[in-house]
């Protein structure tokens, strides 16, 4: 849609993000990493298994039928022991969270590529989004971006260590006269 409707949509997208989008899509980032970040647990197979079939466990004890070698049938009494094994907290790249972070993602990317963004938005959109653009799978996003303001870019991901800085200095500047000197000690 926003390709096929380019800046007609700009003051669409403004009034959308000025009313919610951008804390929408701050709360959608905060979910992912919460999920991508969450420490691995242990826990307890058997309690696991009545968590999720609904039955609250509070004495950690369980009776469970039970059929003898004469084939009758009595109840029994388990204590339920905890194990070792260790789950993870999340489902990574497939949990809920995560797909709606790739989707806001792909979303803003369209939004940069095709529809006039203010310098506000702008600014709201690259403070969300600075943490990701190294990944690799964000080039497209990190070229929508750059496409509008690379500067800005840039110096965001400078303030947050993703850039080393300038690679190599230039020894000497054309139609001034002057080099550019190492001066031992003295690191620029």
């Amino acid at each position: 849609m926003c390709e096929a409707a380019g800046d007609f949509m700009a003051s669409r997208f403004k009034q959308e993000w000025g009313d919610g989008m951008g804390k929408w899509l701050r709360g959608v980032k905060r979910e992912a990493v919460k999920g991508r970040d969450m420490p691995r647990r242990t826990g307890t197979g058997a309690g696991r298994a009545f968590i999720t079939g609904g039955v609250k466990v509070e004495d950690r004890e369980i009776m469970l039928p039970i059929r003898d070698a004469t084939g009758g049938q009595h109840l029994s009494s388990k204590q339920l022991v905890p194990t070792t094994s260790s789950v993870s907290g999340a489902l990574g790249r497939f949990s809920q969270a995560h797909q709606l972070w790739d989707a806001a993602l792909g979303l803003i990317t369209a939004i940069l590529r095709y529809v006039r963004v203010d310098d506000e938005m702008f600014d709201d959109m690259l403070e969300v989004m600075v943490d990701v653009l190294h990944e690799p799978e964000r080039r497209g996003l990190k070229e929508a971006l750059e496409t509008i303001n690379a500067d800005a870019v840039w110096l965001a991901l400078y303030e947050r260590g993703r850039v080393k800085g300038i690679k190599s200095r230039p020894r000497s500047v054309d139609g001034l006269g002057f080099e550019f000197v190492r001066v031992p000690g003295v690191v620029v």
